[in-house]
């Protein structure tokens, strides 16, 4: 919870650092911002707590996928040497700014206790990616790869939304232990409400993950947005995401698993198929990289197919690892 608090801070404290003339503090201030804030992480390891009137939960869960998030942001931010030289038309300041209150979206979206603060993390992240998309003013690719962004990711909020609506229309409740409780009590007879809600939130998270087939996106905007950028955006919202979609399936929707479990399985394979199949012919790097992080959901999604008790562990590993091997990829492509 503090490791939220200080990255908000920190970002307003970047902006400030902003106005001075020399850029070469950035870098340092920034990283060793993303340094406190892992320490801040990690002090709250074996605390059990809620937050913002019992919204946000705190627990080792949240630790573990918090500082996968905040070592993929501490190597992308290392990455960024050299960065925003040309002092006419870029500003480090701002961009690094913007990519802390990202994280600190992504760390609520690891730790939502409620719906409304899902939607919360996942719009300041959402957002961020936006702008940093189209950061680069100057490159029509950069401009039209936000506008894409924007555009269907306004849609997939909106569906978000309509899922969350749904959902408490069947259950009274937007906290997941409440819905949870719901289910348990009427798993033979859960109202069809419900099963629309869940469906809608479904396609939601899938989009932000870029799973198929809500994986349009991925290539147009890997491609035209910066490639650091491209680095940041492809392991934080991956990982945040997964991390909500376990929460969600794990506490709330495990006694239905009946129900969304054939959807989940058919999703999977089709990503698969389509983000491995697809990197094959492609001719640009970064496309081939966006197809590979398609296919990536596929995998991932594989674990919330056989959710279990060891489904936990396999996500936490698969994302250290896929972030570890995503940001090595796009360090070599700068």
């Amino acid at each position: 919870m503090n490791a939220i608090i200080a990255l908000s801070l920190f970002g307003i404290v970047n902006l400030f650092l902003g106005l001075l003339k020399s850029r070469k503090l950035l870098l340092p201030v920034t990283l060793l911002f993303v340094v406190v804030a892992m320490v801040l992480n990690g002090l709250d390891w074996n605390t059990h707590s809620l937050y913002f009137n019992e919204m946000l939960r705190v627990n080792n869960l949240f630790i573990n996928f918090s500082t996968i998030i905040l070592l993929a942001t501490f190597f992308v931010v290392a990455l960024t040497r050299g960065f925003g030289e040309d002092e006419d038309h870029t500003h480090p300041a701002e961009w690094y700014a913007i990519m802390l209150f990202s994280v600190a979206g992504a760390m609520m979206m690891v730790g939502f206790e409620n719906l409304i603060m899902l939607f919360v993390g996942l719009e300041i992240l959402s957002v961020a990616m936006y702008v940093l998309t189209g950061s680069d003013k100057r490159n029509l690719r950069s401009n039209e790869a936000a506008v894409k962004y924007f555009l269907m990711g306004s849609f997939a909020t909106g569906i978000l939304l309509f899922g969350i609506a749904l959902t408490y229309g069947a259950t009274g409740s937007f906290e997941l232990t409440g819905i949870g409780s719901y289910v348990i009590k009427n798993q033979y007879g859960v109202s069809s409400l419900l099963y629309v809600g869940l469906l809608l939130i479904m396609v939601g998270m899938l989009f932000k993950v870029s799973a198929a087939p809500f994986h349009f996106w991925t290539p147009d905007v890997y491609e035209g947005a910066p490639t650091i950028f491209t680095a940041f955006m492809s392991t934080i919202v991956k990982v945040a995401g997964f991390a909500a979609i376990y929460r969600l399936f794990s506490v709330s929707f495990g006694p239905i698993q009946g129900f969304w479990w054939n959807t989940l399985a058919m999703l999977s394979i089709l990503t698969l198929l389509i983000g491995n199949i697809t990197a094959v012919y492609q001719q640009s790097f970064k496309r081939m990289l966006a197809y590979s992080s398609i296919s990536h959901a596929g995998y991932m999604l594989i674990s919330m197919v056989a959710l279990g008790k060891q489904t936990q562990s396999a996500i936490l590993f698969y994302s250290l690892a896929y972030v570890l091997a995503t940001v090595s990829a796009f360090g070599v492509l700068m």
